[in-house]
């Protein structure tokens, strides 16, 4: 079995979320235990992709480009939904129309440039090294103003100092909506985060048991529908099941019937979230894999659900590079074949997620990707 990106802590095999088992059941920790479960506003946003026209005031400066793309332009005035999302400046007075993706997308501008103020869930950063970062507001400040959505990952979230550091991300990311949480089911979402100061909770990926038998070992419909219904009693808006076949070297075809009860998950929950990363996805897979992860973008999206792709980095150095070849590929695809978030974040190797000025860290490569990257809003 190839598990490429796992990581050990105590003792246990910890993995991104589709290669390998889960950790121990050790609180904060990915447990595979079963049990119980216990905005800031956009601005000149369109109606058919991930369109950014408008221009929104950030103190004396103007904050993102007028990013047209796909099927859909910007809008036509810059309104500023929350005192959030201009920093203290004036809302722009018209959102310009948005021309052509052509040249709107630098695949070498600046890291650390102040992205386009955009909706909050397109785009979502966090992860396990250098998560504490983030106990420092000014780590994500400029993701916080940008439109970004905070990405817990539960071993990070776990390793973090104390429950203090935990409130203090919390609180730096008020007023940005839901957050996206990565955990294993059997998680108690009061206890680990709303009372840690999470006021809501978006979006939940869980982790698939193994990636060695593609979905043989998932768990059931009649498990998952119960999983979801406990979330959802929480106020979680949907749940998605994670079994990107990362372990695998055939079978490859989203549409076949080992499939079936994956898509039924997704309907269930609301969703699908491919674990791709770009490095992993051009030099490690193969072109059946790529077809494949592309096809169940496309197909939820068309289904009416939402989809989530991973980016996260190797142990190579260049995953701002690598996330700029993919994105590149991505935006050049039909709005309704992009997904509709990125999820930015590391797994215990590769670059820290750090500080968003760091052009060295996963935070920053999310700044990237909220001003780059083209998602599909249906």
């Amino acid at each position: 079995m190839r598990v490429p990106f796992a990581y050990i802590i105590l003792g246990q095999s910890v993995c991104f979320l589709a290669a390998c088992s889960h950790a121990s059941s050790t609180p904060g920790l990915v447990s595979s235990s079963g049990g119980s479960l216990d905005s800031a506003g956009s601005l000149g946003v369109g109606t058919g992709g991930a369109n950014h026209g408008g221009n929104a005031g950030a103190g004396n400066s103007n904050v993102g480009n007028s990013n047209g793309a796909g099927d859909a332009n910007g809008g036509a005035s810059g309104n500023v939904g929350a005192a959030n999302a201009n920093n203290g400046g004036s809302p722009g007075a018209s959102g310009s129309a948005g021309a052509s993706q052509a040249g709107q997308h630098d695949a070498g501008s600046d890291v650390d440039a102040a992205p386009t103020v955009r909706v909050r869930g397109e785009v979502s950063v966090g992860g396990v090294d250098g998560f504490d970062a983030f106990v420092s507001a000014s780590s994500s400040a400029l993701l916080v103003a940008g439109g970004a959505s905070l990405y817990i990952h539960q071993v990070g979230w776990g390793q973090l100092a104390s429950d203090q550091d935990r409130k203090q991300i919390a609180a730096n990311w008020s007023g940005t909506g839901g957050a996206v949480v990565e955990m294993a089911e059997a998680t108690d979402l009061a206890a680990s985060f709303i009372d840690l100061g999470i006021p809501s909770i978006l979006e939940i990926n869980v982790n698939a048991p193994s990636c060695s038998n593609g979905p043989d070992d998932d768990d059931s419909i009649a498990a998952w529908t119960n999983w979801v219904a406990s979330y959802k009693a929480h106020g979680v808006v949907r749940a998605q099941y994670n079994d990107t076949p990362n372990c695998q070297t055939s079978g490859f075809d989203w549409n076949a019937s080992t499939w079936d009860d994956s898509r039924t998950r997704a309907q269930i929950g609301g969703g699908v979230v491919m674990d791709a990363p770009p490095y992993f996805y051009y030099h490690i897979e193969t072109d059946g894999y790529r077809q494949f992860v592309k096809a169940e973008v496309a197909w939820a999206n068309g289904a009416g659900l939402h989809s989530t792709w991973i980016l996260s980095p190797f142990d190579n150095g260049n995953f701002l590079t690598d996330t700029q070849q993919l994105i590149a590929e991505l935006n050049q695809l039909p709005a309704n074949q992009r997904p509709q978030e990125y999820a930015v974040e590391n797994y215990g190797q590769g670059e820290l997620v750090g500080n968003d000025t760091d052009a060295d860290s996963v935070a920053s490569v999310a700044l990237w990707v909220l001003s780059n990257a083209d998602t599909y809003q249906p």
